[in-house]
C-alpha cells in the first residue's frame, strides 16, 4: 500500500496573520494548528468539507485516564511532520497521509518504561465536530451516527442533516470508543450532561469489561512494545455505499441485512461482502453454532439464507476469513400479544406515578389502554384502571379540566387526552371524551398566531407530539359528528392542527424547541410522524402531496440520527437518544441510548411514509425498529427494560435506593443527581437498562418505554402487511406469505390480527386465513387494506 506522507507540501498562512497550516495532498487538503490540532479537511473529489472543533475538544490529540482523573495531553509537532505527546513513559504520535484520495490518521503508542501501562483508558481525542448547536450551521455537522468494535477491526460513520457521510475505519483491533458531551446545568460534582456531543474518543486502551465482541487483549501496553493503528477518514455519497466502502478499506467481511427480525417460522436471508473466502457461522439461543452455507456467490458478495425452525431469540452470525471476523445479530420474535401482555403486566410492576411534572411517570396507561382493547377482560388491565382513576384526580382537575400545577408543560395535557381517547375506546365511557374534548380547548389556548403550540415562548408542537394527540381525538370524534356539540369540536381542533402543520410544514428543522438547542431526535421525528399524520387525513391530493414532501424531507434529515444500518437486531432503526438516563434511571452518565422509548416516534413516522407513499424502505425500517423495540421485554423472563445502551464501557453511579417518603402517589422532585443521594458505581456497555420504577417513587421518567407498546398497538398488533417489491418478490410483516397454485395464502403471526395491509405491482388472487377460517379476494394492484 503506497501512502503519500502530509510533509510533501505544506502552504503556512503566517503571511495572512493566521496561526495555521494547509497541508495539500493528492486526495485532500488539510488547516490544521500549529499545536497539530486539525481545523478542517477537505476532500477534493466530492468537495466535502469536515469541521474539527477548537478549544479544550480540539484534535486530534491524546487523553488517559489514570487512577480515575483525566489527562489532556498536549502536544507538538516533530520535524518529520508528526504530532507527539507524552504521559510518563508512554509516548504518543500521529501523522496525516494519503492513501488513494482517502485521508489516513496513522497514530503509534509506545510504552518505553519497564513495566506494564494498564490505565483505565488511553484514547484519542478525534477532534472532529459534532457539536449541533444551531440551524441552518447544523445542517453541515458530522454527527457520531454509528461506532462499532469487532475483534479484528474498527468501522463507522459521521452523517450530518444534509445527507454527507464520512466513513471512519481501522484494520486493526481496537479497544473501545467514548463520545463528550456539552455540560449544561449544575454544580460540580452535581453536574447534569447538556444536550449536545461535542465529539468523539477513539479508546485504544480500556479497561475490561468490554462487550464480547470487542478485543479482550487491549487493556494494557508491555513495555518496549508500540502499537500502530490506521484510521481512515472516507466521503461517501449514499449509505448503501457505506458497507462496501469499509469492507474496500479494512478487507473485513461486511454484513447486509435489509431485515433484522422475524417471527418465528420464516427465515432471514441477508449477505456478506467480502474478497476472501470467508466461514459463516450461526450462534442460536442455546449456545449451538452451525456452518452456514451460501446460496450463491456474485462477485465479492455472498448470499444466505437461515433456516425456519429457529425458536425465539437472538442469534449470532460470525463471518470469518481467518484474518477478519465481523460479528452480526437478528431476532427471532415471539408474537406481538405476548410483547403487548407483559407490557401491560408491566404497568402495574413498575407502578404510574402521580407526578405533577411529568407525564413519562404515568405514560404506561396508554399502554394499558391501547393495548387493552385486544385483551378483553384482561385482569393487568383492570388493575391499571383502578390505578388510573386514583392517579387521574391528583395531577388534573376535573372539573376545570386542567393540570394543578406546571400548566405550561402542555405535553402533561396533551399526553392525557391520547390516554382518555384510548380509555374511551376501551370502555365507551362518554365523559373520557368530554374531558378530552376540555382538555383540547385548555391546550389550544397555548397556540400562537403562527400556528405553533408554545409552553411561553418555547416551540412545543413536536414535544411529546402534541399536535398527534389531538389528531387520535379527532379520529373519534369523526365518528360522531351527528352531534352538534361534537361536531363543533371537530372543527375547532382540526383548524387547529391545520395551522400547527402549516407552521411545521413551513419552518421543518427551524422551531427552536424544548431543552438546550440542538438537532434533537425528538423534535425531527415528531414533526414528521404529525405531518404525515396529517397528510393521511387529507382527501384533497394537493395538501397530502405538500405534507407527505415535509414529512419525507425531515426524516431524509433524521437518518444522521438513526441506527439504519448496523447489524444488530437490538439498535437497527433506533434513533439516538442521549440524555435521558440523568433523568428517567438516576444515573450521572450519559450515553446512547437506542432505541429509548422516543425511538418509537421514528417508527411512527416512518409507518405513516409507508402508508402515504409505499416505499419498502419505509415499512422495513418501521419494524426493525419495532422489534428492536419489542426486545425492552426480556423474551425469557418477561421483564421490562427501560432502553438499550449502545456505548460499550460507561464508568457510572446509580442512585441505589427510594426517597424517604415517597411513594407512587406522592411524588416529590423533579430531577435527582446521583452524586447526592446514596448510590452504587457501576461499568456498563452495550446492554439492555434495567427499569427503576418498582423501587424508586419519588420522579423518574423510566415508563416513557411505553411509547414503544402504544406505536406497537397502533402500528402492528391487528394488523400485518404485505408489500410485493420491485423486483416482484413478496414479503410479509406479522404474516408469513405462501404461493400455492397462484394464490398467495397470507397467514398471520398473531391471533389479534383482523386487517391485512396489501402493497402489490398487479393484482393477485390472495387467501387470508383468520382463525380456522379462510377468506378469498382479489386484490387490487397498489395499496389496499382488507378488514374484517
Amino acid at each position: 500500500m503506497k501512502m503519500s506522507q502530509f510533509f510533501v507540501c505544506v502552504v503556512s498562512l503566517f503571511i495572512l496573520g493566521c496561526t495555521s497550516q494547509v497541508v495539500e495532498m493528492p486526495g485532500f487538503s488539510v488547516e490544521r494548528q500549529f499545536n497539530g490540532t486539525i481545523k478542517s479537511i477537505s476532500f477534493n473529489e466530492t468537495g466535502q468539507i469536515v469541521q474539527f472543533l477548537e478549544g479544550t475538544m480540539a484534535g486530534p490529540t491524546w487523553y488517559i485516564v489514570d487512577n480515575t482523573k483525566t489527562y489532556n495531553l498536549r502536544s507538538r509537532i516533530q520535524k518529520d511532520g508528526s504530532v507527539l505527546s507524552k504521559y510518563k513513559s508512554i509516548r504518543m504520535s500521529y501523522q496525516l497521509e494519503d492513501d488513494n484520495g482517502r485521508c489516513v490518521l496513522v497514530t503509534n503508542v509506545t510504552n518505553d518504561g519497564n513495566q506494564d501501562f494498564k490505565p483505565e483508558t488511553l484514547g484519542l481525542r478525534t477532534g472532529l465536530d459534532s457539536y449541533m448547536e444551531s440551524y441552518p450551521e447544523w445542517n453541515n455537522i458530522h454527527f457520531p451516527t454509528l461506532l462499532r468494535c469487532e475483534k479484528t477491526h474498527f468501522w463507522g460513520y459521521f452523517s450530518s442533516p444534509n445527507g454527507k457521510i464520512l466513513t471512519i475505519s481501522s484494520p486493526d483491533p481496537v479497544a473501545s470508543w467514548s463520545h463528550n458531551y456539552s455540560k449544561s446545568w449544575g454544580t460540580p460534582p452535581y453536574q447534569y450532561n447538556g444536550h449536545r456531543i461535542e465529539s468523539v474518543n477513539i479508546d485504544l486502551i480500556n479497561r475490561l469489561p468490554l462487550p464480547e465482541r470487542h478485543p479482550q487483549n487491549l487493556s494494557s501496553i508491555g513495555p518496549g512494545e508500540t502499537r500502530t493503528h490506521r484510521f481512515y477518514l472516507s466521503p461517501v455519497q449514499t449509505l448503501k455505499e457505506v458497507p462496501s466502502e469499509i469492507q474496500s478499506i479494512t478487507g473485513a467481511p461486511m454484513f447486509e441485512l435489509n431485515r433484522t427480525s422475524i417471527p418465528a417460522g420464516e427465515s432471514i436471508y441477508f449477505a456478506v461482502l467480502s474478497d476472501n473466502n470467508c466461514q459463516l457461522s450461526l450462534t442460536g439461543t442455546d449456545g449451538k453454532m452451525e456452518i452456514l452455507e451460501a446460496l450463491r456467490t456474485d462477485a465479492t458478495t455472498r448470499y444466505y439464507q437461515t433456516g425456519e425452525m429457529l425458536k425465539p431469540g437472538l442469534y449470532k452470525l460470525i463471518a470469518d476469513t481467518g484474518n477478519y471476523q465481523s460479528e452480526a445479530t437478528f431476532y427471532v420474535r415471539k408474537p406481538y400479544s405476548w410483547y403487548m401482555k407483559n407490557a401491560i403486566k408491566a404497568v402495574n410492576t413498575y407502578p404510574q406515578k402521580a407526578s405533577m411534572t411529568h407525564c413519562e411517570s404515568w405514560y404506561g396507561f396508554y399502554t394499558a389502554f391501547a393495548g387493552g382493547k385486544f385483551f378483553p377482560g384482561n385482569s393487568d388491565v383492570e388493575q391499571a384502571n383502578s390505578h388510573f382513576k386514583e392517579v387521574y384526580p391528583i395531577v388534573f382537575d376535573i372539573d376545570a379540566l386542567e393540570p394543578y400545577e406546571i400548566k405550561h408543560r402542555i405535553q402533561n395535557v396533551s399526553t392525557m387526552i391520547g390516554i382518555l381517547v384510548d380509555r374511551y375506546e376501551l370502555y365507551g365511557d362518554e365523559k373520557e371524551l368530554e374531558h378530552a374534548v376540555g382538555y383540547a380547548d385548555f391546550l389550544m389556548k397555548a397556540q400562537s398566531d403562527d400556528g405553533a403550540y408554545r409552553a411561553g415562548a418555547t416551540h412545543y408542537t413536536s414535544v411529546i407530539y402534541i399536535a398527534k394527540s389531538l389528531m387520535e381525538l379527532l379520529k373519534v370524534l369523526g365518528d360522531k359528528r351527528d352531534n352538534e356539540v361534537y361536531a363543533a369540536a371537530y372543527n375547532r381542533i382540526y383548524d387547529s392542527v391545520r395551522l400547527a402543520m402549516n407552521e411545521l410544514e413551513r419552518n421543518r428543522a427551524n422551531i427552536q424547541t424544548e431543552g438546550e438547542h440542538t438537532f434533537e431526535d425528538g423534535m425531527i421525528s415528531c414533526s414528521a410522524l404529525q405531518l404525515g399524520e396529517f397528510a393521511l387525513m387529507q382527501t384533497d391530493s394537493a395538501a397530502r402531496e405538500k405534507y407527505t414532501d415535509a414529512a419525507a424531507d425531515l426524516m431524509s434529515q433524521h437518518q444522521c440520527l438513526q441506527q439504519l444500518i448496523i447489524p444488530d437486531a437490538r439498535m437497527r432503526s433506533g434513533s439516538l437518544r442521549f440524555w435521558e438516563a440523568q433523568y428517567d434511571v438516576l444515573m450521572d452518565a450519559n450515553f446512547f441510548n437506542s432505541p429509548h422509548g422516543w425511538s418509537s416516534w421514528s417508527t411512527y413516522a416512518n409507518y405513516n411514509l409507508y402508508l402515504l407513499t409505499g416505499k419498502a424502505e419505509y415499512i422495513e425500517r418501521t419494524f426493525n425498529g419495532l422489534d428492536a423495540a419489542m426486545q425492552m421485554i426480556d423474551i425469557d423472563s418477561g421483564e421490562l427494560y427501560w432502553a438499550f445502551m449502545v456505548n460499550p464501557y460507561v464508568k457510572l453511579d446509580q442512585i441505589r435506593e427510594n426517597i424517604e417518603g415517597a411513594d407512587p402517589m406522592n411524588v416529590p422532585g423533579m430531577h435527582y443527581h446521583a452524586k447526592a443521594y446514596p448510590n452504587r458505581e457501576r461499568v456498563m456497555g452495550e446492554q439492555h437498562v434495567k427499569m427503576v420504577s418498582d423501587w424508586f417513587y419519588a420522579n423518574s421518567n423510566d415508563n416513557d418505554v411505553h411509547e414503544h407498546f402504544k406505536c406497537l398497538a397502533e402500528v402492528a398488533l391487528g394488523k400485518a402487511y404485505v408489500i410485493e417489491k420491485s423486483d416482484g418478490s413478496l414479503i410479509g410483516y406479522n404474516c408469513s406469505i405462501r404461493s400455492v397454485d397462484g394464490v398467495l395464502n397470507i397467514i398471520p403471526a398473531d391471533d389479534t390480527v383482523s386487517a391485512v395491509h396489501f402493497n402489490l405491482n398487479s393484482s393477485r388472487q390472495v387467501s387470508i386465513r383468520l382463525a380456522d377460517r379462510v377468506f378469498p379476494h382479489l386484490v387490487s394492484s397498489g395499496m389496499e387494506w382488507i378488514e374484517y
